[in-house]
This record gives structure tokens, sequence and C-alpha cells, in this order.
């Protein structure tokens, strides 16, 4: 009789583990298709690490082998399981899902799209433990011991954790991601650096020979036009919701575009800078990811034109194009 082993997984939250299960189950089933084999999953029994040792336990004692599914993020939240595959005489793997917190945020976003169609980017989280505010993946990486065979695994085995796939078929759409502060709208000379009233709005270029005519070559390119901005400011009381909106609408209204694109969505994350508490804003790459969810847009064919660092990061972090805004505003030939 072939003897049972126990497999850990081992990741962040949102690294892809349900996708790696599937995987140990069907190369289960080929190699040993006369051995049952079952998983223990926090999302499904709840509770914590104790709870479940001893029906690990009897389903080994039962020659079943068993996958746990949980984060398993340090050594001392593995050492129960190694402690029990020692007294059963088996084997035990550790399944480590190499990936970053960023590439995981990726992975939480889209699923939570899926499951709600809604990302709770400024609004309550909902009563499910599969959603989770940007905390608990900067804990996670602070926590992570990784795996060894020196901890008591016989082995240790790692996968690269994979994002999901923003495919033509799903994702036919391509856009343009703008920045507004320092990108759209000149801000330098402003005491906040950011408008605080409609009459403060002042266009980074010449609207009629240089940005209108840049913005148009890209609308009858095929691409979708959105802003992203960070407005501290509301958090900070320095300025209200309802203004920074009209300041956008000022924003929209001075470009002048063509219909439909004179006004084109800008979305704002109204948060404090630190600590992070939020996934809007940038770098952080909950507002960009809002629009590919919601109108399908394939971040490998975009672009994000911004004006400094945590622009270029959340375009590099999606996958996007990224150019700098000294760049972009280039006023077009006359030849």
């Amino acid at each position: 009789m072939t003897k049972p082993y126990l497999a850990i997984l081992v990741g962040f939250p949102a690294s892809g583990k349900s996708t790696l299960t599937k995987k140990i189950l069907k190369e289960h089933s080929k190699k040993h298709p006369e051995q049952e084999i079952t998983v223990v999953s926090r999302d499904q029994l709840g509770g914590s690490i104790k709870d479940w040792l001893p029906l690990i336990d009897y389903l080994l004692s039962e020659n079943v082998s068993v996958i746990v599914d949980n984060t398993h993020l340090t050594k001392a939240s593995r050492e129960a399981y190694i402690q029990i595959a020692k007294k059963r005489t088996i084997s035990i793997t550790a399944h480590y899902l190499e990936t970053t917190i960023e590439d995981c945020q990726i992975r939480y976003l889209y699923r939570t799209w899926n499951k709600y169609q809604d990302l709770f980017l400024t609004t309550p989280l909902p009563k499910d433990p599969n959603v989770y505010p940007p905390a608990v993946f900067f804990k996670a990486r602070k926590d992570l011991e990784i795996p060894t065979t020196q901890e008591g695994f016989d082995s240790v085995e790692i996968t690269k954790g994979s994002l999901p796939k923003f495919d033509k078929v799903h994702f036919p759409n391509k856009a343009l991601f703008m920045d507004i502060d320092g990108t759209l709208r000149e801000t330098e000379h402003l005491p906040l650096k950011y408008p605080t009233e409609p009459s403060q709005v002042q266009m980074i270029r010449d609207v009629k020979t240089v940005m209108r005519p840049t913005l148009q070559k890209y609308i009858d390119d095929g691409y979708l036009l959105f802003g992203i901005s960070n407005q501290s400011g509301i958090a900070k009381g320095s300025v209200t919701e309802n203004m920074v909106t009209q300041c956008m609408n000022r924003t929209k209204e001075l470009l002048h575009l063509p219909t439909p694109f004179r006004n084109f969505p800008i979305s704002f994350c109204p948060h404090r800078p630190a600590p992070i508490q939020c996934y809007c804003r940038k770098p952080q790459i909950g507002l960009p990811m809002y629009y590919i969810l919601s109108q399908n847009v394939n971040p490998n064919q975009s672009i994000f034109i911004g004006d400094n660092t945590s622009d270029k990061t959340t375009a590099e972090r999606l996958g996007m194009k990224f150019i700098y805004t000294k760049d972009f505003w280039i006023k077009p030939s006359t030849k």
C-alpha cells in the first residue's frame, strides 16, 4: 500500500494557491490513482491550524494524502504539520509560491471584481474573508520565512506565481491613462501644488496647438482616455471632494475634446499618502485596475502618461508602456 503524504502550501494571500492546489491534485491522480487525496482549506473549515490538526492526523491514518491550503508564511505556522509527518513517518512537502505582493494585489483585485463587480476602493469592504485591505499584504511580506528542508520538510518545491491573463478576446480595448496634476494641469505655481477651486485650473501646455492635437492622435488610433489622480488634500482637509470634482470638470472643459471624449472619466484617490491604507493611491494599482476590468482594457496594449516615479511604477506593475509628461506633449509637425 502506498503511504499517504502531506503537502503544505506556502504563499502570500492571492498568490494563486487555489490554482496550484488543482495542479497538485491532477498530478496526484496520474501518479497515484489508487490513493485518495483531499484538501484541507481555511476557506472551507474556518478556524485556525490547531483546529485542523486532529482532522489531518485522522485522514493520514486512513491512508488519505492531504494538501493544506493556507498561507503558512512562518516556520511557527508550519511546525505542527512537520511533527505530524514525523510521527507517522510520511513525507511532507512545502509548495512555495514565489511572487511579489504587488502581483498578488493584481490577482486580488481581479478576483474581487469577478465576484462583486466592484473593487471597494473608497467604500466599506464586504464581510468576506477573501476581501481585505492592503495592510494584509504588507504584513505578509514582513512575516514571510521561505520554507527549507533544514526546517524539516522532505522537499521544497518552488512555483512561480502567474498573473491573470489579459487576452485580446476578453480585453480588446486599449487606453491612454493620464495623471492629472503635472501632466494635464500646471500646478507648480500653486501654494498647495494642486488647485483647490476651478479658477486655479491651468493647462500644462497650449491646448489648441499641443494638447488637443496630441490627444486626438490617440483617439483616432482607438485609444480610450482615463484620468488617474492622487488627491490627498481631501483627507488633509485642504480641499473638499466636491471641489476636486469641480476642478476635474474644469480640466475637461478646458481641453474641450470631441464627443464622446469631452467628458472622459477621471478617478481620484482621496486618501492620505501614509500609512498606505488603500489600493487606489498611486503607485497602488486600484484605479487603473477599475477601468481595466470594467471597460475590458488590455494593460499590455495601453499607455500611462505621468510626471513622477509613482506614475511610472503604477504603469510597470500593470505591464503598461510609460511616457513621461515632458516627452508626451510635443507640438505636432505642421509639415
